[in-house]
């Protein structure tokens, strides 16, 4: 079992040993807990927020998948929605100019998510370049940050009326 909690206080028993009251964030946590009786547990403590989970990933992509299918999305591709997702979450992202040539190498780059185009120049040369936002992705997220962008997905799917709430 794999819960998450908070220490709400400890103290030294009578008997010498640590003792705390933790609160379960995790609401099936209490039958996990009465099935084990009183087995003696291992438990493991470290502290929240530090990666973004495989859960929060895989429920943001089933959100975007959705999203993107609804007649109304500003985006039909999975991956243009999400760029809109993390806009809407004003994830963090950088403004760079890029070559048009060299705007998939770009795309390519490990830990790049999406590249949105903002604007093209061309200069005395005749060369055209690309003005972007970009984002360097969910990947990159703590939990917090993730779950920002998740909330950002559920806006977008409550507005165009597409139904989430089974996949929480």
């Amino acid at each position: 079992m794999k819960s998450v909690g908070s220490v709400e206080f400890s103290y030294m028993g009578q008997d010498g040993l640590p003792h705390s009251l933790v609160t379960w964030r995790s609401p099936g946590a209490l039958k996990e807990i009465e099935k084990l009786n009183d087995e003696e547990l291992v438990i493991s403590m470290k502290e929240v927020g530090k990666e973004r989970s495989l859960q929060q990933n895989a429920l943001l992509w089933e959100l975007i998948g959705r999203i993107a299918k609804s007649e109304n999305a500003p985006h039909h591709d999975p991956i243009d929605m999400y760029g809109e997702i993390l806009k809407t979450a004003k994830a963090k992202f950088t403004y760079i100019k890029v070559m048009e040539k060299a705007l998939d190498d770009v795309r390519r780059q490990n830990g790049v998510r999406h590249v949105q185009i903002l604007g093209w120049e061309t200069n005395e040369k005749g060369v055209s370049w690309a003005n972007c936002r970009l984002y360097l992705g969910t990947s990159t997220m703590n939990t917090k940050e993730m779950n920002q962008v998740i909330e950002a997905a559920k806006w977008w799917a409550t507005n165009l009326e597409v139904p989430w709430d089974d996949i929480l």
